[in-house]
């Protein structure tokens, strides 16, 4: 049900698309079968995600979240061969970076479902590479229309199988504002396609890393936090390697 709240935006962004200038002419089965397939791991994955986070500390998970950028970034480079061996190395290199700087050294050790969480990164990957290949084939814009279409009625129909509809009327009040968070998730999502349509994946994925500085920036001048050591050195290192990156593209 609550992920069912968050489709108006994504279906408003797709009427304009329809009333303004997207065409339906390369809608063919590929992108439909494409787009149901990423469809059905996102739903299940969202699900397996939510059982996973109810067992597990997030401190412990969290090293292993960007796991699917390094299967992304190595799928790309064997399918797509978008970047040189120089940068992908580099690319690897800075997640590696990343993994590591966000380890809690003191409670070291696996998560009791290390097993899913792979399974969950792969899961990502997946969809990653599939997403990329219908962007790139056909356009962001018609991806992002129909995977909102189809979604809304999927989770429609899973929302009314479960009866969760008469549930919206003990939604507490901090919710809404929940909401605006998965509201805004629509338009960060179809920039990111956007990105990804013009950049390319691999520095799609490094541009993101970026915002590890931007964060803490944004953080000290809004919130008055205070960054640790570790972070400052962390954004520093990786900053160097999107530079080194740009080097040698």
């Amino acid at each position: 049900m609550h992920d069912l709240l968050t489709y108006p935006v994504g279906l408003a962004l797709t009427a304009y698309f329809i009333f303004a200038w997207m065409s339906f002419e390369t809608i063919d089965i590929w992108i439909i079968g494409g787009i149901l397939i990423v469809l059905a791991i996102d739903i299940w994955k969202i699900k397996l995600q939510q059982d996973i986070y109810r067992a597990e500390k997030y401190s412990i998970i969290a090293p292993y979240t960007n796991l699917h950028k390094i299967l992304i970034i190595i799928g790309s480079f064997f399918i797509f061969s978008d970047v040189s061996i120089t940068a992908l190395i580099i690319i690897l290199l800075a997640i590696a970076v990343i993994i590591g700087f966000s380890i809690d050294f003191k409670t070291l050790k696996l998560p009791r479902n290390v097993v899913w969480i792979t399974f969950i990164e792969l899961c990502r990957a997946t969809t990653g590479l599939l997403s990329w290949w219908i962007v790139l084939t056909y356009s962001e814009n018609l991806y992002f229309a129909i995977y909102a279409i189809i979604g809304a009625l999927v989770t429609s129909v899973i929302v009314g199988c479960l009866w969760e509809f008469k549930t919206i009327k003990w939604v507490p009040k901090m919710f809404w504002l929940y909401r605006y968070g998965g509201w805004l998730g629509w338009i960060s999502w179809f920039l990111s396609l956007t990105i990804i349509k013009n950049l390319w994946l691999s520095i799609s994925i490094l541009l993101w890393f970026l915002w590890i500085g931007a964060a803490l920036f944004f953080s000290y001048i809004f919130m008055k936090d205070v960054p640790s050591k570790k972070d400052i050195l962390l954004t520093i290192i990786v900053t160097v390697l999107v530079g080194l990156w740009f080097y040698f593209k």
